[in-house]
């Protein structure tokens, strides 16, 4: 209920500020996640409800290229950018999906704040209108500031709650345990070895990791470890 009560108070300081720079028709989300567990999401959106709730539920935010881009940049980008990672199959059925509710292309922008956050604010373009994203493209400094300020009443106010489920690991320590020998090439037989744990016990914290990742076997739980920088070192 917190949660849903601070999006809508974003949501109006959004609403606010897109009429008063005449983006008023601009669809628009506004994402927070821990770069250290993804699976801790906060959202303030206008994207139709029935995307937000697929996105969410399926915690697509592991496998969404807009986000793995972003995870690694600085600089605000246009969806088009993204394409190159849709190679991979299971990354074609975020934007599959998507597209079944209309949303087919887009612009973020991109902030890392002090606290391991990945703050993103992307809005919707539909294909053919090229005159919203030249609005976005010629105002980029003055929405980058906004999200700037933005967030930093998000982080005010999230600071002052006591979540401890906020700060919680996304893995446990024999999760990490597991999860690094195996981005090491080790097999299951091996890891359990090493980590004097039955081989059972190894193929059940290696489903762990891809249910919590929401993938369906290790080596693209492996793939998307590397690109969201989720595997440490024991």
């Amino acid at each position: 209920m917190e949660q849903q009560n601070l999006s809508v108070k974003i949501k109006r300081i959004f609403s606010d500020y897109l009429r008063e720079s005449n983006l008023t028709d601009m669809m628009y989300t506004y994402l927070v996640l821990k770069k250290t567990n993804p699976s801790e999401i906060f959202t303030a959106s206008t994207y139709p409800v029935a995307w937000q709730d697929i996105y969410l539920s399926n915690s697509y935010q592991f496998i969404d290229p807009v986000v793995l881009i972003a995870m690694n940049r600085i600089t605000s980008f246009s969806w088009a950018e993204c394409f190159s990672l849709t190679e991979r199959a299971n990354l074609t059925k975020v934007f599959t999906q998507s597209a079944k509710q209309g949303i087919t292309g887009g612009y973020t922008f991109v902030l890392h704040d002090h606290c391991d956050n990945l703050a993103m604010l992307s809005f919707l373009l539909p294909p053919g209108d090229e005159s919203r994203e030249i609005n976005i493209i010629e105002n980029k400094s003055n929405i980058f500031q906004f999200l700037v300020d933005t967030h930093a009443y998000y982080l005010d106010i999230t600071s002052n709650k006591k979540d401890s489920s906020f700060d919680k690991p996304l893995f446990s320590a024999r999760e990490h345990e597991v999860f690094y020998w195996a981005s090491k090439g080790k097999t299951n037989v091996e890891i359990g070895c090493m980590l004097g744990i039955t081989l059972s016990t190894v193929k059940f914290h290696l489903r762990n990791i891809c249910k919590k990742l929401g993938v369906t076997n290790s080596k693209h739980a492996i793939r998307l470890g590397i690109e969201l920088n989720l595997i440490i070192s024991p």
